[in-house]
């Protein structure tokens, strides 16, 4: 495996444990260190993917940004009543993570 790829595979699967544990503990009370944990991994497998905990985040709201994106451009010939629903769709997607 390439090592771009491999790097892309484990920044899904520490963004996927971080996403499990942040719905279960909060983003407060979860680390850095349960995060690698539950990963099978060491704390340096979250820093080469992140250099801190609030840089999961952007890269979460950045890729659910880019998804909303094109799902609301989709839906740009429907009328304005129809993209605003869209939109609020979109929006209770990225807040509860579907």
């Amino acid at each position: 495996m390439k090592r771009k790829a491999r790097k892309d595979t484990t920044r899904e699967k520490v963004v996927e444990v971080a996403l499990a544990l942040r719905t279960n503990k909060g983003f407060e009370k979860t680390t850095i260190a349960d995060i690698t944990k539950k990963a099978n991994g060491a704390k340096e497998i979250f820093y080469n993917c992140f250099a801190k905990k609030e840089d999961g985040v952007v890269y979460l709201l950045e890729g659910n940004i880019a998804q909303s994106h094109e799902k609301f451009r989709v839906r740009a010939e429907s009328t304005f009543i129809e993209q605003y629903e869209a939109l609020i769709c979109i929006l209770f997607e990225i807040y509860f993570q579907k």
